[in-house]
């Protein structure tokens, strides 16, 4: 999924289908960070909008994001709860950036990787989430992926939840199952792009 985002009111999305209806998931992208404390969303699929208070207001399968300037995944669960894992690290401002998560529901593991400012592969784990089920499905006619933003807001006529201007995001993968650390940091640092056949990869 390439492409990219230039403004508040811009995004692009990946139509409904079932092969995203995804139990265990990975994700991963490249961000171009153009502003320091960014917010917004690189990438999520998501379900059903819902008037629920703070940035993460909507039920999703996935959604892997900027929380000032932080990468944050984050899924919503059949319990009605929403396990979410942030870097507690800034991404590097004015570079591009790589990021991924992951989840193993038959373990119960959130993860989410990131590079640091020498371009070196980092890692935290929530291991606490056993039982816990994503949701895979929703109300919404179009539960759609969707990059750079969330929802179209016609009060504001702006998308949602909109990372800054400037701000752009590259090779978006979507992997039904689990990567390893070592799988990723392989994707990443691979000086071939994948031809999209590969096992697993989802879209």
């Amino acid at each position: 999924m390439p492409g990219s985002t230039g403004s508040l009111n811009s995004r692009f999305v990946v139509g409904d289908q079932a092969r995203h209806e995804l139990a265990s998931w990975t994700i991963e992208a490249r961000v171009f960070v153009s502003a320091a404390n960014a917010d917004g969303v690189i990438a999520r699929r998501a379900l059903e909008r819902v008037p629920r208070a703070g940035q993460f207001d909507d039920i999703v399968n996935f959604e892997l994001g900027l929380s000032g300037g932080q990468p944050y995944v984050r899924f919503t669960a059949t319990d009605a709860t929403d396990p979410t894992l942030v870097a507690g690290t800034a991404l590097t401002q004015n570079a591009w950036n790589y990021v991924a998560a992951s989840y193993d529901a038959a373990n119960g593991t959130l993860a989410l990787y990131y590079t640091d400012a020498l371009d070196a592969l980092q890692r935290a784990t929530d291991t606490t989430l056993a039982g816990k089920v994503c949701m895979t499905e929703g109300t919404l006619v179009e539960q759609e992926i969707s990059c750079g933003a969330g929802y179209f807001d016609g009060g504001t006529q702006r998308f949602e939840n909109a990372l800054p201007n400037g701000t752009r995001i590259d090779e978006i993968r979507l992997w039904e199952g689990v990567r390893s650390q070592d799988e990723l940091n392989t994707y990443r640092l691979s000086t071939s792009r994948l031809i999209g056949d590969e096992e697993l990869l989802d879209t």
